[in-house]
């Protein structure tokens, strides 16, 4: 995980579905540079191919094998299952930001806060 004090309070806040979002949101990525790269005869640098594949193998419809995944189907298929989880999660990341102003002073808002 990673956060950035400069990102948006949203953004920072982590929600039940936000791990699941942001994988897709990575796979849709990763797809899309591995589908930008210059043709090879033989598909995908095997390293490349593997990297992708573990995307895929975790999204529903993604791709039955190894040897059968296609960049944008992969892309597509988290582009689906995102657009299931992105408004549940937005809300929970919003809940979040609208507690954390309640509670937390500026510097705790920007670098967090211990448990209480």
């Amino acid at each position: 995980m990673l956060a950035v004090s400069t990102w948006p309070l949203e953004r920072r806040i982590i929600g039940p579905l936000s791990p699941r979002v942001d994988f897709l949101t990575a796979a849709i990525q990763v797809a899309g540079q591995v589908d930008r790269l210059p043709s090879r005869p033989d598909g995908p640098a095997p390293a490349v191919a593997r990297l992708l594949w573990r995307f895929a193998a975790n999204i529903p419809g993604a791709a039955d094998s190894l040897d059968t995944m296609h960049p944008a189907a992969v892309a597509e298929a988290a582009r689906a299952e995102r657009a299931v989880h992105e408004a549940a999660d937005a809300e929970h990341r919003a809940a979040g930001a609208v507690r954390a102003r309640e509670r937390l002073d500026e510097i705790e808002l920007l670098f967090g806060a211990r448990s209480r």
